[in-house]
């Protein structure tokens, strides 16, 4: 997917112990529904372990296009109300900076 970086990238760490790099990707999609212009505007998780990025946070900064590649991954959490959430986001295997 092809998309912006919502805001500066951040370090976490991941349940297993490992160093990820989080931010919000901002994909739009264009297309004519009845004659008309629509354009979708989508926000998607992106998670890239450290082991892929070794340039750090400072390359990942607010309003970068970026081509990412990985897969869909789903995690659970318990909320402080103790309700089970479920989280999607995109582990990152390629990325590509664009502009």
């Amino acid at each position: 997917m092809v998309g912006r970086i919502e805001e500066d990238a951040l370090w976490a760490v991941s349940k297993e112990g490992e160093e990820i790099l989080r931010f919000s990707l901002i994909t739009t999609e264009l297309y004519l529904k009845n004659g008309e212009k629509v354009i979708h505007t989508e926000q998607h998780k992106i998670a890239i372990p450290k082991r892929i990025t070794q340039t750090g946070k400072t390359l990942f900064l607010k309003g970068l296009l970026i081509s990412i590649e990985g897969k869909i991954q789903t995690n659970s959490r318990f909320d402080s109300a103790n309700v089970k959430r479920y989280e999607v986001e995109i582990l990152a295997t390629k990325y590509k900076c664009l502009l």
